[in-house]
């Protein structure tokens, strides 16, 4: 007996789905082994959930992985549009040139993914999947809001982001920092939390120090400033 074109389409998407969800299980493994920071883009768990629904023919959870997929599009793009608002640069080329196991990863994973979502996203919305959800009576979910929302929602935290690492509090640290490495470095700070304590304001984090040569991560944790 034949598969149906729709069928096939699920299937197609869910292996993919699951291949890609080990793929970012290994590269996390991997990064964990050598200490490299690797915040996955995608969920395992959620990778091989979605593919193995796929895979079993449901067109109801097509639905939902086609409007996640479009969420995640909207949100991964404009993360990747942004990323400079978050890092310098010149920071980035230097990890690049320096220390490219550092930030290959997660640059690799994330246009891949990027890939991935698109994909998913059209082949899902093809005839032969549409005409079968008519035909189950199922009603097909707005991608287009899905991707509205996932830039609005990423796009708010960057902006967030943005705004606490251009603050009072991170200019006085990253001129700390210069005081104490000197002037041959430049400096950003990678993360940052501002708290009140018993001796005033506390700040813990990690500043970025470098320059053509090398790259520094600083912790931060100081009191009273």
């Amino acid at each position: 007996m034949r598969s149906k074109p729709s069928s096939k389409i699920l299937k197609r998407c869910g292996a993919i789905l699951v291949a890609f969800g080990f793929l970012d299980l290994a590269i996390t493994l991997y990064c964990t082994i050598n200490e490299i920071l690797y915040p996955s883009k995608f969920s395992f768990i959620a990778a091989v959930i979605a593919g193995g629904a796929l895979l079993a023919d449901n067109l109801r959870a097509a639905t939902f992985v086609r409007w996640f997929s479009a969420l995640g599009f909207g949100g991964l793009l404009t993360f990747i549009l942004t990323f400079p608002f978050l890092q310098p640069l010149d920071l980035t080329l230097t990890y690049l040139r320096l220390e490219p196991a550092t930030i290959l990863p997660g640059m690799v994973a994330a246009v891949v993914l990027l890939v991935v979502l698109f994909w998913v996203c059209c082949e899902l919305g093809r005839k032969p999947v549409q005409a079968a959800m008519r035909a189950a009576r199922i009603q097909p979910f707005d991608i287009g809001i899905a991707a509205v929302l996932g830039v609005l929602l990423v796009g708010g935290a960057v902006a967030a982001v943005t705004f606490l690492l251009n603050g009072e509090d991170v200019g006085r640290i990253e001129k700390l920092a210069q005081q104490r490495l000197g002037l041959e470095y430049q400096y950003h700070v990678s993360s940052l939390n501002v708290s009140q304590g018993s001796r005033g304001t506390k700040v813990e984090g990690v500043i970025t120090a470098w320059n053509e040569n090398e790259i520094k991560q600083i912790p931060i944790n100081w009191e009273g400033l």
